[in-house]
This record gives C-alpha cells, sequence and structure tokens, in this order.
C-alpha cells in the first residue's frame, strides 16, 4: 500500500523486493512465496501491467536472497548494502520492464535512465532500515513472549 501512495506522488520505492528479500533472508522462499505472489499479483493490477513484472522482480530476488541466505548476513551494513544494491537494480529493471511492455514503441534514453536513482537510492537506505526495523521487533516479540510462558508457570 506504502508503495502505491509514494508512486501517486511521483516516488518510486522498492519496499516489495527490500520486504522479499528480508523475508525470505529470514524464514526461507517456500514459506513466503504465496504472499510474496499474491502481492506482486496487486501491484501489477494496480499498475495494470501487461507484463508483470514485480512478479518477475520477486522471482528474481527470491533466488537472489536464497543464495544470499548460505553467504550473506542480516547483522552486516556491508551485506546488506550489497543487497539493497541488487534490489535497486533488479526493481529499476522491473520498472524498464513495466515501461517497455506496456508502452508498445522504443523509449527513450532519458525515460529509461530516469527511475534509477531513485531505485537505487530507496534500495540502499530501505534495505539496512527494514531489516534492522524488523530484527528488533523480531527480538522484542519473543522476549514479550518468553515473558509471558514464564509467568504462566
Amino acid at each position: 500500500m506504502t508503495e502505491v501512495v509514494a508512486a501517486n506522488y511521483g516516488i518510486s520505492l522498492p519496499l516489495l523486493g527490500v520486504c522479499a528479500f528480508y523475508f525470505t533472508m529470514r524464514y526461507g522462499a517456500m514459506r513466503v512465496f504465496s504472499g510474496l505472489f499474491l502481492a506482486s499479483a496487486v501491484l501489477d493490477g494496480v499498475w495494470m501491467h501487461r507484463f508483470p513484472s514485480r512478479f518477475a522482480a520477486v522471482l528474481v530476488i527470491l533466488l537472489l536472497s536464497g543464495t544470499w541466505r548460505k553467504y550473506g548476513d542480516l547483522g552486516s551494513w556491508l551485506s546488506l548494502l550489497v543487497s539493497g544494491f541488487c534490489i535497486g537494480i533488479l526493481s529499476w529493471m522491473s520498472l524498464l520492464l513495466g515501461m517497455l511492455a506496456s508502452s508498445g514503441h522504443a523509449m527513450t534514453w532519458m525515460a529509461a535512465v530516469r527511475p534509477l536513482p531513485g531505485q537505487m537510492l530507496a534500495a540502499l537506505l530501505l534495505t539496512p532500515l527494514i531489516a534492522f526495523l524488523l530484527n528488533f521487533l523480531l527480538r522484542r516479540r519473543v522476549a514479550w513472549l518468553s515473558e509471558q510462558s514464564d509467568d504462566k508457570e
């Protein structure tokens, strides 16, 4: 929803890609695939894309995060910045695919490159921010649940 509201003001945020990366890193691709499929279908439907570009980006991000899960780290700033860079590039490529498929004609170079800096900056900032925020909230939730179970005993 935030991505749609921001797009109405001309701001392109790669929130679906960042959240897809985080939740796949945390829980695995099989657990989050159906939710990500539904979210990408809704976003493609809202913007009435002829080609499901968000879904294609989510599939590539699922493959990336599956590999990243073996070698990367959610607690390292450098690891999250590199993954944010990759997510920014993939989000830009999905935007470009969506524009190319929906326009039906050749695009100018400037129209194709214009969303790239915004996608890159947003992904580089949002990936570590969302990862650390969700890890913090998850730790608080686990601590609260352990306190609740200790009180019952």
